[in-house]
């Protein structure tokens, strides 16, 4: 039984700039599913049955869009938490304040379920048997986590090399990080790598227990925090304000994902290999590859769309001239003419161009926007 749901809801999603802004972060973005992507987080925390609160780890700022999305899931939702920070220090520290709030609550043996708030997941029922498997694992000791079998050599994932079989799932035998071209197509097409998705199952006192084992600076900043955590209401959900120790501790702490702080070193990783659809929701490439062709011409106007494969995610009017397999994202009428494969974002007063398959080079725009000191356009 999972207890609580950690729904990892942090960062800015530089690489969906700029319809991802550090003011509207992507897990506020719709991708297409009439739900945002946090709200697709909630609908699978209820999908697996969670039983004590959602817990939702995010930017301080965010707190009040986060409860907004939780006022939509209706009276019979489980309750909802927002953990809120001072600042970004990567999935360890976000983990480790999740952890040590259930801590404060006497729940160190129950069972968590972490999430990322920027992965589309179909079908959630094929997703809960999948947790379930996990759980069996996590009933062992064992911190889980999802490996997804690879369809392609990706290099904007890492990836998990597995070992032996062991009950529903399998050991982890090493982590390996976001790999070149040609070490991608070698895993790939090994059958034993899988993509790292960042999701996992854990009772909470073991995964405390290996924080603290390989990464003691983390856990032990929030073992010795000197108040609890009060949650005041705020309409929809509950919020825990950063302290101002808790403010002093994070500006203390080092910025380090889960992956270096425990799964690399742990004894005790295991993997399920997931049976479900996975996509992490992290480029427009991603995004573009959500959308299909309009079949119909009427289809073709519902959707914005007029033209051999170029699809439109929103209600403005697009119009191509002997333009194919473009997809577009715009506040404002957009018209193509003679071009192809291209990706076309107009969002927030900013317009974005790139080919598909380059989009990984827009947090290299991100990165030179901020050099030249243009944080208005962020």
């Amino acid at each position: 039984m999972i207890d609580s749901a950690i729904i990892l809801a942090g960062g800015t999603g530089t690489r969906l700039w700029p319809a991802s802004t550090r003011e509207s972060p992507k897990q506020f973005m719709d991708p297409g599913t009439g739900i945002t992507l946090l709200g697709e987080a909630f609908h699978r925390a209820i999908a697996v049955g969670v039983q004590s609160e959602i817990l939702v780890v995010t930017d301080a700022a965010h707190a009040e869009a986060v409860a907004a999305e939780a006022r939509k899931l209706g009276p019979d939702a489980p309750p909802v938490t927002v953990l809120a920070e001072p600042l970004g220090r990567n999935t360890a520290p976000a983990i480790a304040y999740a952890a040590a709030y259930l801590r404060s609550r006497d729940r160190m043996d129950e069972f968590s379920l972490v999430m990322a708030a920027d992965h589309l997941i179909r079908p959630l029922e094929v997703f809960a048997a999948d947790v379930k498997r996990a759980e069996s694992l996590a009933a062992e000791g064992f911190v889980v986590i999802f490996g997804i079998p690879p369809t392609r050599a990706e290099t904007g994932y890492g990836y998990i090399e597995a070992g032996s079989q062991h009950d529903e799932g399998m050991l982890c035998a090493s982590f390996r990080e976001k790999p070149e071209k040609e070490i991608a197509e070698r895993y790939a097409a090994s059958g034993n790598y899988y993509w790292n998705s960042g999701m996992f199952v854990f009772r909470n006192s073991v995964f405390c227990k290996e924080l603290l084992t390989y990464s003691p600076e983390v856990w032990e900043s929030f073992q010795n925090l000197p108040s609890d955590f009060v949650v005041e209401p705020l309409d929809g959900a509950g919020l825990v304000s950063p302290s101002a120790e808790l403010q002093e501790l994070y500006h203390e702490l080092p910025k380090i994902s889960i992956d270096y702080a425990v799964m690399e070193s742990s004894k005790r990783a295991a993997m399920v290999d997931v049976r479900f659809d996975w996509t992490d929701l992290g480029s427009w490439d991603e995004l573009a590859a959500l959308q299909r062709e309009p079949v119909t011409p009427a289809e073709a106007a519902s959707a914005g769309s007029i033209g051999s494969g170029t699809t439109a995610a929103n209600p403005a009017p697009l119009y191509t001239a002997e333009s194919e397999n473009n997809y577009v994202l715009s506040d404002m009428p957009v018209a193509l003419c003679g071009v192809s494969d291209l990706i076309v974002v107009v969002k927030n007063g900013t317009v974005l161009i790139c080919s598909k398959g380059e989009s990984q080079l827009v947090r290299d725009i991100v990165s030179k926007i901020e050099v030249d000191g243009r944080e208005d356009l962020l």
